[in-house]
């Protein structure tokens, strides 16, 4: 996982539980208080009533059937003057998907696809980030989806810092966009009239952990 701006570790993902998200990141780097100077005063958890991953794919060339993700967690450090010294672990509930048709959901589920009775989480770790901007990074890392693990950029727009209006906790809202293949992770059912390439965009919010 690589450093700049971004220090992520899912910790409440939904899917296995908070308890064994914590043992996922844990397992990763650490305790993060143990690992990165500071990281009691900059480290957010993930909250997962207000992220959801949306993602598009193309059918037929005539048009993109759009999916969704609800069920994810995680956490992640940030401290806005040390960009390039950041890492992301994040993880979804693979079961969680809706395509808003239930013969489609089940299908995508299953073994022909997502086999999330196999592999329920999906999982992306950082290998390196770098700033481009006040609010824009690129993050690179892998993607761990039905056994596989394969390289992934995303490009990171981090929309607003500081108190949150409702709770006064210190928050931080992002949007992550990116593209993988999904035949590179064995997803090869329909194709190539379903297209090969899925583009999806994280919306995420984090609060500060106290």
């Amino acid at each position: 996982m690589r450093a700049s701006t971004l220090i992520a570790a899912i910790c409440a993902l939904l899917a296995p539980g908070i308890a064994q998200a914590q043992m996922l990141m844990d397992g990763h780097r650490g305790v993060c208080s143990d690992c990165h100077v500071g990281a009691a005063t900059d480290r957010y958890v993930l909250d997962t009533e207000n992220s959801m991953v949306v993602y598009a794919l193309d059918v037929f060339g005539f048009s993109k059937t759009i999916g969704t993700f609800r069920e994810i967690g995680g956490g992640f450090v940030f401290d806005p003057e040390d960009a390039e010294n950041a890492s992301v672990i994040a993880s979804i509930d693979a079961a969680s998907v809706d395509m808003s048709d239930p013969a489609l959901n089940r299908l995508v589920r299953s073994e022909r696809f997502l086999d999330a009775q196999a592999h329920p989480l999906i999982t992306f770790q950082s290998t390196a980030v770098e700033r481009i901007d006040a609010t824009h990074l690129r993050i690179d890392g892998q993607v761990s989806l039905r056994g596989i693990a394969k390289p992934v950029s995303l490009a990171v727009e981090i929309n607003k810092l500081g108190p949150h209006p409702l709770t006064g906790r210190r928050t931080a809202g992002i949007i992550a966009t990116g593209r993988l293949q999904r035949s590179e992770f064995g997803l090869t059912l329909g194709l190539p009239s379903i297209g090969d390439e899925i583009e999806f965009t994280l919306y995420a919010q984090g609060t500060l952990l106290e």
